[in-house]
């Protein structure tokens, strides 16, 4: 049985995993962004011919394996790269998104797993928080 933290799988560069991105505000009423952003996203990149993505329902078990501690705060770094590995993703997508007046302002990375480094950034601002979906 592999340790904590360890791969269970081997990473394949074609499995996408996306996490809850980090409310940077607090903000209580776009705080359902953080669940909503592994949804959509997860839906988004399944439409992808090329890659595949670990469903939003399998990233919420991933996260109710962690620490108590750990559950409903924001995820590290180091966080979403134990997930993804556990789970043989070797594309890592998290990001923040902050309130900004009645809109927000979402960045999301996507992160190479083998090597923990940063492939992408991409950041998007919306005027009303409410027209997302």
């Amino acid at each position: 049985m592999a340790q904590a933290g360890t791969a269970l799988h081997r990473l394949d560069p074609r499995q996408w995993i996306v996490v809850p991105f980090n409310n940077v505000t607090r903000a209580g009423d776009v705080d359902w962004l953080r669940d909503a952003s592994v949804n959509l996203l997860t839906m988004e990149i399944g439409r992808w011919t090329d890659v595949q993505v670990v469903n939003d329902k399998r990233v919420g078990d991933l996260l109710r394996e962690l620490p108590a501690e750990r559950r409903g705060q924001a995820l590290t770094l180091s966080d979403g790269l134990q997930l993804a590995r556990r789970e043989g993703a070797g594309i890592l997508v998290m990001g923040d998104f902050v309130k900004l007046g009645r809109g927000v302002r979402l960045s999301a990375n996507v992160f190479d797993v083998r090597t923990g480094n940063r492939v992408r950034t991409a950041e998007h601002r919306l005027g009303d928080a409410d027209s997302l979906l």
